[in-house]
């Protein structure tokens, strides 16, 4: 099976900062990373769920596990357990000097994105969009999501044109050519940090978003907050993901069409992103080109 660990990789720490997963899926994850001969170390509220069931365990102790995976230095990669909620509770008391310590990238989506977004803002760690530790054994014959993860786990990783056997054309709903960095996250999570100190200046910025489990009038209320709040006032690019289980497709494009059509830079949908697969992994800040064909690379 192909290895999606680039050979820098030799020990990867997994913490859960939001929910809980069943050690059954926490040991499954971890018997597909050991598989390629890379070591694993679970910081200690992975198995050890607390009071609360949608929580991993207490805020205290996933913050613990967080600056413990940083200041372990025979790990080279944080892999998050899952997502869920609730990794918004460690943001305020994070020592960011620490996250600054070490290059490490922190993997991870879905409420994840609070943790990545926060890491831009405050210029620390290598925070990369990609599959979370419990889901690694969907993708044994993946060949689409393990390439893409492994080249935003590169240290730098090239650009290429999108593999043609998992491509997808993106669907222009403003057609142009961008070339800028990518900031992707969660719709829902990217708007639970609105008028906190940790959402993101995205001016000069192409956002990709996704979704799931968000009725229509829901994913109309996001967009039209962000737009209200002036987030997308600037932005070079406007990428959408998968929006899993969120209403009928007519529903949808309606919505966007009419919320987002009238953005002054080119908006794109279609891109593999989001809770599904093929999952094209993203490292927070790279390059992304778009031509006016809808073909992209990154």
């Amino acid at each position: 099976m192909f290895n999606p660990f680039p050979t820098n990789i030799k020990t990867i720490a997994v913490i859960a900062p939001s929910g809980p997963a069943s050690p059954e899926q926490i040991h499954a994850g971890c018997g597909f990373i050991e598989k390629f001969g890379i070591k694993v170390k679970l910081a200690h509220g992975v198995l050890n769920q607390g009071q609360c069931r949608y929580l991993s365990t207490d805020a205290s102790s996933r913050l613990d596990d967080l600056h413990w995976a940083y200041t372990d230095s025979d790990v080279d990669l944080i892999l998050c357990a899952r997502g869920g909620f609730g990794a918004a509770h460690l943001l305020p008391e994070i020592d960011w000097d620490i996250i600054r310590s070490r290059s490490v990238p922190l993997v991870g989506y879905s409420d994840i994105s609070v943790l990545h977004l926060a890491m831009i803002k405050n210029n620390a760690g290598i925070p990369v969009v990609g599959p979370m530790c419990i889901r690694l054994p969907q993708l044994h014959d993946d060949a689409y999501t393990l390439e893409y993860f492994k080249r935003a786990l590169s240290d730098s990783p090239v650009r290429p044109a999108l593999l043609p056997d998992g491509g997808r054309q993106l669907t222009a709903l403003l057609p142009g050519c961008v070339k800028a960095p990518v900031i992707a996250s969660n719709l829902a999570v990217m708007v639970s940090l609105c008028g906190t100190g940790f959402m993101l200046e995205l001016k000069g910025k192409v956002l990709l978003l996704e979704d799931i489990n968000e009725p229509v009038y829901k994913l109309d209320r996001y967009l039209t907050q962000l737009k209200q709040n002036g987030i997308l006032d600037g932005i070079a690019g406007l990428l959408l993901g998968d929006f899993i289980e969120c209403g009928n497709e007519g529903e949808l494009n309606e919505m966007f069409n009419r919320i987002l059509g009238k953005l002054d830079c080119p908006v794109y949908s279609g891109f593999p992103f989001g809770h599904g697969f093929p999952l094209l992994s993203v490292r927070q800040n790279s390059i992304i080109e778009i031509d006016e064909t809808g073909t992209f690379k990154l």
